[in-house]
């Protein structure tokens, strides 16, 4: 995108911050927002969002929780373990980020329709506020 005094062509100026029109959008993002809709649909019928809990998450107390090291890695070694190829882990890479899902565990907060971690998370949130308010 072609830029004037630092600005983008077609952004608007508020404040000290460029922002893009509506109608502006990069093609990476009008094919990110064009395939979401599919590819969350086939994540959750192939039961992604769960394999990726179970791994971050687990149900049973005896098995190790995978660390989220801020990637994607779980998420790739989940899609590929459920053959999908390396243009498709992108596709789909692309459509969690742009649901807030910027690393494994973001995916769980974010992008999934349900997850045990975020539950957890609201859980001893919302007990922490309880004890503070008690004090």
């Amino acid at each position: 995108m072609t830029k004037r005094g630092g600005v983008p062509f077609g952004a608007t100026m508020v404040g000290r911050r460029a922002y893009r029109t509506v109608n502006e959008m990069s093609p990476d993002e009008e094919l990110v927002n064009s395939i979401a809709a599919d590819v969350m649909t086939a994540l959750t019928a192939q039961h992604f969002f769960q394999f990726l809990d179970d791994a971050i998450c687990p149900l049973a107390s005896e098995q190790p929780a995978a660390a989220c090291d801020g990637t994607h890695s779980i998420t790739t070694a989940i899609l590929n373990n459920h053959g999908f190829d390396s243009d498709d882990i992108s596709d789909v890479i692309a459509v969690l980020k742009s649901k807030g899902g910027c690393c494994d565990c973001e995916v769980l907060y974010n992008a999934a329709p349900e997850s045990r971690l975020r539950s957890k998370y609201w859980t001893r949130r919302a007990a922490h506020i309880h004890s503070d308010n008690s004090d």
